[in-house]
């Protein structure tokens, strides 16, 4: 079957939303507006970068591509495009239709001048892809949970398994709607939890942006490479229509010192500390321990920049280091780098900052 590789263009929206329900089991209302939030309502470019791959006209392959703006240090920022979804229809998998694309997409991606392309969260099957296709890895996360998490299913399993898929979805509804009847959901949790903290602790469902970018601002090492966490990141990264978010600051004399956002997906029952910002390595353990006290049952965190007394602060509130973290969720292994366009693919560096060094990098 012959395909053609295609830009994004409007006309394709529904086809892509349609492509995304068949290949998750996520309804399409959810996933119609997770597209309109992080392409169309991205902050850092005008127009949705997606890529297509086309059978007959219809759509049977999707790649993404997000903007992302960076801090190199004292070198300045840059908007860097994020490799984001990738998709292919099942019925036309095992015709190399996922490399064409990819390689399709970095193809146009260095036409409109863009030296390199991110990847923060690659799942197994695309990190694998990605480095068969010359990315390098610049970091690597650390990865800490406490509860009982399930046990992770291997990609060996995972390949060896036949149940057929429309049974494994009505299992898994099924399994969250009794789980759901048993016990409350994790931000019901925090919420009770919230309603009673005691000073100097605040939890809410409500963002404090001035005060978070205030925080970030002034608590942040500037000698690292990050994501720029400005009002306008938070404005965009909060509205995300899959998550709930949670947040809990610590205040001395009316004024936060701290704070800590939680994460959870809509469908799901795990909940993730995504970002942070304190004056003081004290502050974040006593917003851990609150964490923790909020009486959510599983609980996970990862960075590319814990310090030592960070890690011995989980290890003491009983999280677990995941040596071997399940790649098709988050937390992804580290952070992936694609040089595209620029003149010298073996420097591997922007702004004067060297992109492969691990120690330079600042990422949850």
């Amino acid at each position: 079957m012959d395909y053609e590789f295609v830009r994004y263009s409007p006309a394709y929206k529904m086809q892509i939303v349609d492509l995304r329900s068949r290949a998750l089991g996520r309804p399409r209302t959810l996933n119609a507006a997770y597209l309109e939030w992080k392409y169309e309502q991205n902050p850092y470019l005008d127009d949705p970068i997606l890529h297509l791959a086309l059978a007959d006209g219809r759509v049977v392959g999707m790649r993404g591509s997000y903007g992302s703006q960076w801090q190199f240090g004292s070198a300045g920022s840059w908007v860097i495009p994020a490799a984001g979804d990738f998709a292919v229809d099942r019925d036309h998998r095992g015709r190399w239709v996922a490399q064409r694309l990819a390689a399709f997409a970095q193809e146009d991606l260095t036409a409109r001048g863009y030296d390199y392309i991110f990847s923060t969260s690659a799942n197994l099957i695309s990190r694998l892809l990605r480095i068969r296709s010359g990315w390098r890895q610049a970091a690597a996360y650390q990865a800490f949970r406490r509860g009982d998490f399930p046990q992770s299913i291997t990609p060996r399993r995972q390949v060896t398994r036949r149940r057929p898929i429309l049974l494994t979805r009505v299992v898994r509804r099924v399994g969250r709607k009794l789980r759901k009847r048993k016990t409350l959901l994790p931000f019901e949790r925090f919420d009770k939890w919230a309603a009673h903290v005691d000073s100097p602790f605040v939890a809410t469902a409500i963002p404090r942006l001035s005060q978070m970018c205030e925080l970030v601002s002034r608590c942040s090492d500037p000698s690292r490479i990050q994501h720029v966490s400005d009002e306008r990141f938070y404005e965009w990264r909060l509205r995300d229509p899959r998550c709930h978010y949670r947040f809990i600051f610590y205040e001395q004399n009316a004024v936060p010192e701290g704070f800590f956002i939680l994460q959870q997906y809509v469908s799901g029952r795990v909940v993730t500390i995504v970002d942070w910002a304190t004056s003081s390595p004290e502050i974040w353990t006593k917003l851990l321990h609150a964490a923790v006290g909020s009486n959510i049952e599983r609980l996970q965190i990862a960075s590319t920049t814990f310090s030592q007394a960070q890690e011995q602060s989980l290890l003491q509130s009983g999280f677990e280091l995941v040596v071997e973290p399940d790649t098709r969720t988050h937390p992804a292994p580290g952070i992936l780098i694609c040089a595209l366009s620029n003149p010298d693919k073996k420097s591997w560096t922007l702004g004067g900052q060297r992109l492969l060094d691990p120690d330079r990098w600042d990422m949850r």
